[in-house]
């Protein structure tokens, strides 16, 4: 660039480059401050700015189970963990869902986290729900095949 254009060109203020670093900088500290943040401090947080989640339903506190069509890490330790209490197979568990003969998508969703129908996703939640307060007629099922 010559002399001339160097001149000419107009530079951004000094104050806007400070306010932008400053920016940057507020938000990292906000986002860093949340990532360290317990549940119950987050929820404050959420309420003095005006954005309260709403309350989970009166049954109990509904956990997020999927991002989209992919299952949480943390959504296939729940169901493995039902899974290996109530010594259920794939394809028994499928079937228990209303989706008989499908147990290897859930064996890939599992195992190689591969996506799931939304109505498979939508039949787990209800299911882990039911299963994590105990469906008594559940386990009247359970101790009548043993």
């Amino acid at each position: 660039m010559t002399k001339k254009k160097q001149k000419h060109r107009k530079l951004p203020m000094q104050g806007e480059v400070r306010d932008r670093e400053q920016a940057r900088s507020a938000l990292h500290k906000l986002r860093k401050a949340w990532k360290r943040a317990s549940e119950s401090e987050r929820q404050t947080f959420l309420a003095e700015v005006g954005l309260q989640i709403p309350a989970s339903s009166a049954i109990g506190e509904r956990h997020l189970i999927a991002d989209g069509r992919y299952l949480l890490p943390n959504t296939i330790k729940r169901i493995e963990t039902i899974m290996v209490r109530r010594r259920l197979s794939q394809d028994a568990f499928m079937e228990e869902l209303g989706f008989p003969g499908e147990g290897k998508d859930l064996v890939r969703a599992l195992a190689k986290g591969r996506s799931l129908r939304l109505r498979v996703i939508a039949a787990l939640d209800e299911w882990l729900t039911v299963q994590e307060q105990g469906d008594p007629m559940q386990e009247k099922r359970q101790i009548d095949l043993r």
